[in-house]
């Protein structure tokens, strides 16, 4: 029972400890109601709620085991040592998130929001009216302005960019702490970002052409936890450029073209980028790179750990080597994804079941030439794709539209003019349109050579001159 005693005690200190720090994040949350919240902001201070909610559940528990201290007999000593033995470890962890907590929160709200400006010119002098700031970031800014003066070029943050000469971003930018906004558009020389750039971890945006204009990821950009629009991201091999870089940037939002995702080892590192967490995205471009002549199984179990957050908008994939995609692709539960693009994926054989995605509007298929056909698995149920206005089939040499009875037409655009052969089967409304002369959709098809509709093998004698007319016709 002494050693009860003792646990006792050392639990009633860390508990009060515990409760000092929880005291002050719930002053923390009363006096900063007013806290300018972008979302990054909006992050830490749901962490903050949680994580208090998380600390008085803890110190509930705390309580009632103190309440039954002196009930404590022979047959529970063994259970109450290990109670007791627990809640120090248990509060220590507690206490180190609230107050990682709480110095975040007073960072922010310290902090005044005033965004970091900086506009750079090409004349010999700097205009101090065209430089914005805190006082201990100016100097810094105006370092900045005459090192790229000196290389001729011409640098905008936060402020509209044009075209410049730029290809190596000055030293002094990486020390601008306090620095929210870096845009480098039109800068095609500028192939490379400085390693330190993870520094600037007030860093909200920073906006470039996408990932055809840099080679490689700075290294660490992980640690850029605020940032907000970051438009591409190429996967590198080493520790540091990998994929699971994205794992704490749950505050982005917009778009993101994720590329070279060869790199990407197995399903762990991919499930690493928590993708699912980004609920701010609205479109994601999954891109693999390199060769694509041999089907490679590992792409498959990648694509599976990249499921995005439900609340996606568009996707696209392409350059994918797998043979089916993953499951996620087709759930109902992204009742949000109006728009799949699915290229260049050589080995696919067949489609996901998208006609069960309730706002899919636009769908397009392009350069899948192992695909076996199209079936009632693709539209899912009876009443699948309720929503699409827009699909478009593209370099296919052969389509089988089987057992899809709701398909009520072929995309308004034609099929690909590279279709040799054409198979429809069990599918009522589709035959009916594609009657030979007489059919809603039959001039989408005649130019085909290769035609069979249920039992029937459509003549491929048409005249030349139709099957030219109709392949010299605007296409979309």
């Amino acid at each position: 029972m002494a050693d009860i005693a003792s646990l006792v005690l050392s639990t009633g200190i860390t508990s009060a400890i515990l409760q000092v720090v929880v005291d002050r994040i719930t002053k923390f949350l009363e006096e900063k109601k007013d806290l300018s919240t972008g979302v990054a902001e909006e992050g830490l201070l749901e962490d903050a709620k949680s994580s208090f909610l998380d600390a008085e559940d803890l110190l509930d528990k705390i309580g009632l085991g103190l309440e039954r201290k002196n009930s404590v007999d022979a047959n529970q000593v063994r259970d109450s040592v290990s109670f007791y033995s627990s809640i120090p470890s248990e509060v220590k962890t507690m206490q180190k998130k609230l107050d990682d907590l709480v110095k975040e929160l007073e960072r922010y709200s310290t902090t005044e929001r005033e965004p970091q400006i900086l506009a750079v010119t090409s004349s010999s002098s700097v205009d101090e009216s065209s430089v914005f700031g805190r006082d201990k970031d100016l100097n810094k800014m105006k370092e900045l302005v005459l090192s790229v003066q000196q290389e001729g070029g011409k640098c905008l943050c936060n402020s509209n960019s044009g075209h410049t000469r730029i290809a190596i971003l000055p030293k002094p930018i990486t020390e601008i702490y306090g620095l929210e906004t870096l845009k480098l558009k039109s800068c095609p020389k500028l192939l490379h970002l400085p390693e330190n750039l993870k520094d600037l971890i007030k860093l909200r945006h920073l906006d470039f052409d996408r990932h055809r204009q840099l080679s490689s990821m700075p290294i660490d950009v992980g640690k850029l936890t605020s940032l907000e629009t970051l438009h591409a991201f190429r996967v590198g091999k080493e520790k540091g450029y990998q994929i699971e870089e994205l794992k704490n940037m749950r505050c982005l939002r917009g778009s993101i073209s994720i590329t070279n995702l060869e790199n990407v080892a197995d399903f762990l590192q991919a499930e690493a980028a928590m993708l699912h967490n980004k609920q701010y995205l609205d479109r994601l471009e999954l891109e693999w790179n390199g060769m694509r002549d041999q089907m490679q199984p590992v792409q498959q179990e990648v694509l599976t750990g990249l499921e995005p957050h439900v609340g996606l908008k568009e996707l696209r994939v392409t350059g994918y080597c797998g043979s089916f995609f993953p499951k996620w692709i087709a759930e109902s539960s992204f009742s949000k994804l109006e728009s799949i693009e699915l290229e260049n994926c050589p080995f696919c054989v067949l489609l996901p079941s998208l006609g069960q995605l309730p706002a899919l509007k636009k769908l397009l298929v392009q350069n899948m030439c192992n695909l076996e056909g199209v079936d009632h698995l693709f539209c899912g149920s009876s009443a699948g794709f309720l929503s699409l206005e827009t699909l478009t089939l593209r370099d296919m040499p052969e389509l089988n539209i089987n057992r899809c009875p709701q398909l009520q037409s072929l995309p308004e655009g034609g099929l690909p003019p590279s279709l040799k052969t054409l198979t429809i089967l069990e599918s009522d409304i589709l035959k009916d349109r594609c009657k030979v002369g007489d059919g809603a959709d039959w001039n989408k098809i005649r130019w085909i050579p290769n035609i069979l509709i249920e039992k029937m093998v459509i003549s491929a004698q048409r005249p030349d001159n139709q099957v030219d007319e109709y392949l010299s016709q605007p296409r979309d």
